[in-house]
């Protein structure tokens, strides 16, 4: 039996109005996931349609031992039969391959089109997919890829436990974050409760918030004007950033303390060693402090 993630209890049945994963209601039904859109009861963000999926419907696609899998992309691609509801997949989109791993991670595969999804149209989507396949027993998790590639800036595998809530009912939700800035005395910090949909990275996004600027008084930005993530990884070794080349306009002595920043920052994370590019070249590296 599939172990229950217990992170969801209330939080899930309050934002899907009462709708369950599994099978029901009724006997051998299946739970297809659809953004509620303005109506949805009691500010639920996703409503379930209960269907008996049939087994021709998912001709075109290849048998697996968990039949189920292949019937409900089919039904995924189809759309929504409740009138007034939307599919949130963008037209055209479809399951182009996929795989159940023995670790319960079932591995998907869209076409182009699921890539021009971004924001809270995105969350809905992944959240639909996510609930959907996550009912079936043998679905710990879903991968989701977009012809072969990950998504940038986004979770790869996602589970029932990461569809984060706030109170309005949406999957997403706040995390305390620690930026640091460069001040008039060295650096300083300024607390921030940032927003998260599902599948963001946090680490991005606390990075993404540094480099949009201080809210405070006092503190400075940490690189020029316009200066934007390009990408963010972390391994082993530490973190490695790369960074547009409007972070390195400032004058060199306020740069380097903007480099600091960005690592005092992910130190506030996990302290590993930082790497700074600017553009793919190295700028400058930081070791976290012996004993901290």
């Amino acid at each position: 039996m599939k172990k229950r993630m217990l992170a969801l209890s209330l939080a899930l049945t309050a934002l899907f109005s009462g709708c369950t994963g599994g099978y029901g209601p009724g006997e051998g039904k299946l739970a297809l996931y659809w953004p509620a859109g303005q109506n949805g009861p009691d500010g639920a963000a996703l409503e379930a349609e209960y269907r008996t999926l049939d087994p021709d419907s998912a001709g075109h696609l290849s048998p697996h031992v968990v039949k189920e899998i292949p019937l409900l992309m089919a039904a995924l691609e189809a759309g929504p039969q409740t009138p007034d509801w939307t599919s949130p997949l963008p037209a055209g989109t479809r399951f182009r391959k996929w795989d159940l791993d023995g670790e319960g991670v079932l591995h998907l595969d869209l076409s182009e089109h699921y890539g021009g999804l971004s924001g809270m149209e995105q969350s809905l989507a992944d959240a639909c997919i996510v609930l959907t396949f996550c009912q079936l027993p043998e679905v710990e998790a879903v991968s989701l890829t977009v012809e072969g590639r990950p998504r940038p800036f986004r979770e790869t595998v996602l589970s029932q436990s990461d569809l984060l809530l706030d109170n309005g009912g949406k999957p997403m939700g706040r995390v305390a974050a620690l930026l640091w800035f460069p001040g008039r005395e060295g650096l300083a910090r300024e607390e921030r409760d940032l927003t998260l949909a599902i599948g963001d990275d946090w680490a991005t996004a606390v990075l993404q918030a540094l480099l949009a600027g201080p809210e405070g008084a006092g503190l400075e930005r940490v690189g020029g004007e316009g200066a934007r993530l390009l990408d963010l990884r972390r391994s082993e070794e530490g973190w490695e950033v790369n960074l547009s080349g409007a972070f390195k306009e400032p004058a060199a002595q306020g740069r380097s303390m903007g480099e600091q920043a960005i690592a005092q920052t992910l130190w506030e994370l996990e302290r590993l060693p930082v790497t700074l590019l600017v553009e793919g070249e190295e700028l400058s590296h930081w070791s976290p402090p012996e004993g901290a």
